[in-house]
């Protein structure tokens, strides 16, 4: 289990960050909670600061960099060893943000519809963005369903 969270900033209490995560009553108070502030989205994202949790927070935050000040629709993917990390941004809004265990560039094509198919996003003005290395092959395989790209990041 990911100990990962986004939380409105206008309900988030950086004094009792703990509340957010799946940690047991007894572990709080020696839970190494930490977290970033994403202003233009109006979230907050926490995490665990021990283990995967973190790594998978990190990467995920990272995606905001790579969205920016977004405008539209968008879904952003970074894609690692088995790992596909995703989050779905509509203007100010964070829709969504997962992480997919991947092994073929179909099990990613499945995922990626499955995000906009529960995200309601409409596939004609959306954009895919991908952060990855050797992504040509999986640019084309979702061209095929809605617009995609490769980015920096």
């Amino acid at each position: 289990m990911n100990r990962f969270a986004f939380i409105p900033i206008s309900l988030f209490d950086a004094n009792n960050a703990t509340q957010y995560l799946p940690v047991k009553k007894s572990l709080q108070r020696r839970a190494d909670i930490v977290s970033k502030t994403f202003d233009y989205y109006g979230v907050v994202g926490i995490a665990d600061n021990r283990g995967k949790a973190i790594t998978t927070a990190n990467v995920l935050w990272s995606l905001f960099d790579c969205a920016g000040k977004n405008v539209g629709e968008n879904i952003f993917i970074k894609i690692t060893d088995k790992q596909m990390f995703v989050i779905v941004v509509k203007d100010k809004s964070l829709l969504l943000a997962n992480v997919f265990e991947v092994n073929k560039n179909e099990d990613i094509a499945y995922f990626v519809l499955s995000v906009v198919e529960s995200t309601s996003i409409d596939v004609d003005n959306a954009t895919v963005k991908i952060v990855s290395k050797d992504n040509d092959e999986i640019v084309h395989l979702l061209n095929r369903y809605i617009n995609t790209e490769a980015i920096q990041g």
